[in-house]
């Protein structure tokens, strides 16, 4: 059986319920003209906040029908609705545990109902990291030095530690004694850090802490070599397709051809490719374009900036990718790349591990440089950056946020004829030699 919420009971984003009533006209002035009252119910439990409401909205009533009606000691140390009284004790309630904060942070993360399946695992992992590394203490005695320790013994952890068997039944301090040779890179070290600090605010939000020490933590900003992912050089993009795949049309599904091409000719993340259906190739204007948006269930973005339209470079057409579209109409298939299948990372999961299978193949791991496919992105960028492109025009082309506030707050979008030219002056000459495609 359904619970009935009566409707003074609100939920607030954080997960936590409050009580919230009109004052009627006659009882105002009890209220130094305040027309509501508004006090939380400081609880999570739905049950809780029925009963704790109730009362409350009961005692309301019974002083406003009674000017020697005085509302019970225990619900004025919850709610104080009278401002003449007492106000209620600032202090903070130092006994929350971190786990306990923890919990309801991701609930409340939950409730709100913008977070992905995938994004919510993440932030309970990286949560989870800083409670084994602090131990379970109040998170109001969370100090400085707590926050320094945080960051200081993830520069010494290895990475994925939260996915490794190796590391599964170990303490920190015992992984710390192994010395891996390996550690956590510096951006995911600075990753850890900025979400203890979103998390610490959101207990002062809701009084459980006073000060956010991660504020102060500083991760050094200088990237190690290996670190920086890096555009493709003529070599390597030379060395990637001259694989059977792009010479001899030899591969077990067509995605192996056409994935790393429309990442070169496009600058689209690997995701968006790979979940594009037959009906986001559109033609504008006589230019035939890839629709990168949302308009099906199965596809997500990566945020609002990542809709947009990019036109198909010259390229792409010589190697037969509408004739490839084609056949997959004709075939009544639904999406550009039927075989891949959707996962919780999104279509681009398999597809991804299969680009890094086909890098280590061909040698292109141990370069000493960090190339992967969003590397395609770089590439493309750094093409239009040599010829003198305009921000603008980047920026609609690969889906980012134009960075000048008077270009995007106050330009008009960018025509997709000014995009289609600008696409079409990047050339790759070291891949031309490629086979077209064949259905």
């Amino acid at each position: 059986m359904k619970t009935h919420i009566p409707t003074y009971i609100k939920c607030a984003s954080s997960g936590i319920y409050y009580f919230r009533c009109r004052i009627p006209k006659s009882q105002l002035h009890r209220y130094n003209g305040k027309k509501e009252i508004k006090r939380s119910l400081k609880t999570y439990g739905i049950r809780e906040a029925i009963i704790l409401a109730r009362t409350l909205h009961i005692s309301l009533h019974q002083q406003w029908q009674s000017e020697t009606y005085t509302i019970p000691s225990n619900l004025l140390s919850l709610f104080s609705p009278n401002p003449l009284q007492k106000p209620l004790s600032t202090s903070i309630n130092n006994t929350l545990s971190l786990n306990d904060a923890i919990e309801r942070y991701l609930l409340s993360r939950e409730k709100e109902g913008l977070i992905r399946e995938k994004t919510l695992q993440m932030l309970r992992a990286k949560l989870t990291l800083l409670l084994r590394i602090l131990g379970d203490k109040p998170v109001n005695l969370i100090k400085y030095v707590d926050a320094e320790h945080f960051k200081n013994t993830l520069l010494t952890l290895p990475p994925n530690i939260n996915k490794s068997p190796i590391y599964r039944d170990l303490t920190i301090t015992e992984i710390i004694e192994t010395k891996p040779h390996k550690t956590m890179s510096l951006i995911s070290v600075q990753g850890y850090v900025d979400y203890a600090r979103t998390f610490m605010n959101w207990t002062i939000r809701n009084e459980w802490a006073t000060k956010n020490h991660f504020c102060g933590i500083k991760v050094p900003n200088k990237k190690r070599p290996h670190e920086f992912r890096q555009r493709w050089k003529d070599d390597e993009l030379s060395r990637l397709f001259s694989s059977p795949i792009h010479q001899s049309l030899e591969f077990s599904h067509p995605y192996y051809y056409w994935l790393p091409l429309l990442g070169l000719y496009t600058g689209a993340r690997l995701n968006e490719l790979a979940q594009l259906h037959l009906d986001d190739i559109i033609q504008i204007d006589g230019l035939w374009c890839i629709r990168i948006d949302d308009t099906h269930d199965d596809q997500r973005l990566k945020n609002q900036s990542s809709r947009r339209i990019i036109p198909l470079h010259k390229s792409l057409l010589e190697f037969g990718v509408l004739r490839y579209i084609e056949e997959l109409r004709a075939d009544d298939q639904l999406r550009l790349f039927p075989t891949l299948t959707s996962h919780r990372d999104g279509y681009g999961h398999y597809a991804s591990r299969w680009f890094e299978r086909l890098r280590t193949r061909l040698g292109l791991t141990n370069t000493g440089r960090k190339i992967d496919f969003h590397s395609f992105r770089h590439t493309i960028a750094d093409e239009l950056k040599q010829v003198n492109t305009p921000e603008p025009i980047t920026a609609a082309l690969l889906g980012q946020v134009n960075s000048n506030i008077t270009y995007g707050r106050y330009g008009k979008e960018i025509s997709l004829t000014a995009i289609s030219e600008a696409i079409n002056t990047i050339n790759f000459p070291c891949i031309y030699q490629i086979n077209k495609y064949i259905y």
